[in-house]
């Protein structure tokens, strides 16, 4: 069918090798492949089963379109194969859905190399990084990023209903217009215009033949015009409410506004573009369409290696033994402890049991929690402490305990001050370190301590909770993680030193029970 040595048959094996590397990959992939598409399947994701198929095109085009003879690159090709997979491990190890589903653009990149060659990789940058773009954020970054959206667009939805003269007071995310209230919920912070506008926005200013500071500019615009859009959302449902009653801020009118508002992004971000090519003196002119007329394509020596295949096949094949060894060996350790059962007396302290409302026992999904408001003697209400610890028994992916600081400002409070703390507890030769952290809404002042207990260890960074999470995992195969947060109200600013002694004296006093319900590996918790 094929002469030997023609451009044709050069073509072909390299496509089916393509292919085949491509299944195999697929194969050792498939866990985190499911959980991205998964997470496509959410509203703010939905555009990703848009831009994957043409960042894949991007990359084809632009492989296509080199004139130099692509030779495969085995050591360059190899090494960033590799180390995809490794990465890919290791974000298994740690839980970590980001790190994990981040690998495969890297893999991908490995696979252009050692096939197409290193020109070849480079030329497809764009590509990837479309691909790239959608790759879901890791969910401490998305919850903080959905946390400051909702404030912000609720600040100006506030202002803009204001400014047309509607009587309207907003506390945190709560919008209150007298005879009903908007609460701004995560699926209207906004993201779902961020995200899908920030990858158009890309496509136009690298498929363009556009100046930098065009392609900067268009890119960096992206954000203010999502948030404004949303809040011009947000301000119309509040008339709407106003005038027509609660439920035309419902059902099919709220969903259409959402694509007429997200039509009302592009136009601006069209006039935006414009506007920045009228003060740079540019113009428009299409990369793809010159690129694809201009074309010289050479598939002369260009069909893989045989050295460059059997790489691929060992680097895959021994990654994906190591997951099996990994995955299937080491985590059949099932590690569960219940924290419900702390005590309410502890030393002399007195303590009233609290519970979590349901959609915030659906928002935080512990394997089990307990919390409880403890009391010193009778030094009144400002001795009072509020102790919270949710337990994880296995921290699967987007499932892991959160800093406080994510939901702080969607609930209207403002951070004063944040600082990591050390002291040293009563009786103990260690010093304890856990994140402090000044609260404040309504003249009301909070002190703050949390911090992570991993494998029944007190951590309290984040890049600790993740490294000890590794080490746990690979030696005894846990991978339990307990958050643990206590607060207290300050009266005035003068007696924040004492708040913080009064803090200190609590955690002195329940750390040996907490350690007995979540004791380290190899203790016994009784």
């Amino acid at each position: 069918m094929f002469k030997l040595g023609s451009p044709q048959l050069a073509l072909f094996v390299r496509v089916v090798s393509s292919l085949a590397c491509a299944s195999l990959c697929f194969f050792i992939l498939r866990d985190e492949i499911n959980q991205l598409f998964s997470v496509w399947s959410k509203e703010e994701y939905g555009h990703a089963f848009i831009v994957v198929p043409l960042g894949f095109t991007w990359i084809a085009v632009s492989i296509l379109n080199e004139e130099s003879e692509r030779r495969p690159s085995l050591f360059l090709g190899s090494f960033v194969l590799a180390v995809g997979l490794v990465i890919n491990v290791l974000g298994g190890v740690v839980f970590s859905a980001w790190v994990s589903s981040f690998s495969i653009v890297i893999i991908i990149s490995g696979l252009i190399a050692t096939l197409f060659g290193s020109k070849s990789l480079f030329s497809s940058w764009k590509g990837l990084l479309l691909i790239a773009l959608v790759i879901p954020l890791p969910p401490q970054f998305m919850a903080l990023a959905t946390s400051q959206l909702q404030l912000a667009s609720s600040v100006l939805g506030t202002a803009i209903l204001q400014f047309v003269q509607i009587p309207v007071y907003r506390e945190g995310n709560i919008i209150d217009l007298g005879l009903l209230k908007l609460q701004v919920v995560e699926a209207c912070s906004g993201l779902n215009y961020v995200m899908p506008l920030f990858c158009f926005s890309f496509l136009v200013a690298f498929s363009l033949k556009l100046k930098a500071m065009v392609r900067i500019g268009v890119l960096i615009f992206t954000i203010p015009i999502a948030i404004f859009a949303n809040a011009l959302r947000i301000s119309l449902i509040g008339v709407t409410a106003t005038v027509w009653g609660k439920e035309a801020a419902e059902g099919l009118l709220h969903d259409l506004e959402g694509y007429a508002f997200f039509i009302l992004c592009l136009m601006m971000l069209a006039g935006c573009l414009w506007c920045l090519l009228r003060l740079s003196g540019d113009h428009f002119s299409a990369e793809w369409s010159r690129e694809w007329r201009g074309g010289r394509y050479s598939f002369r020596n260009t069909t893989p290696s045989v050295r460059a295949l059997i790489a691929i096949l060992l680097i895959l094949s021994g990654t994906y033994y190591v997951k099996i060894w990994l995955f299937e060996q080491r985590y059949s350790v099932e590690t569960s402890y219940d924290v419900s059962f702390f005590p309410l007396s502890i030393e002399s302290w007195r303590g009233i049991q609290r519970a979590l409302s349901p959609e915030e026992l659906n928002a935080l999904k512990p394997s089990n929690y307990f919390m409880a408001d403890y009391s010193y003697g009778s030094n009144g209400e400002n001795s009072i402490i509020n102790y919270y610890v949710a337990y994880y028994s296995n921290t699967q992916q987007y499932n892991v305990p959160h800093s406080p600081l994510v939901c702080l400002p969607g609930s209207g409070w403002g951070v004063d001050s944040m600082e990591s703390y050390s002291f040293t507890p009563k009786d103990a030769m260690f010093r304890f370190t856990v994140n402090r952290i000044i609260i404040e809404k309504n003249n009301t002042t909070l002190l703050v301590y949390y911090w992570w207990k991993v494998g029944g260890r007190d951590v309290a960074s984040t890049a600790g909770v993740k490294g000890r999470l590794l080490l746990d995992s690979i030696k005894s195969g846990r991978s339990d993680v307990a958050l643990v947060r206590v607060f207290i109200n300050v009266p005035n600013i003068q007696a924040v030193s004492d708040q913080d002694a009064v803090l200190e004296r609590f955690i002195s006093d329940i750390i040996q029970p907490l350690n007995k319900l979540i004791p380290l590996s190899g203790v016994d918790s009784n």
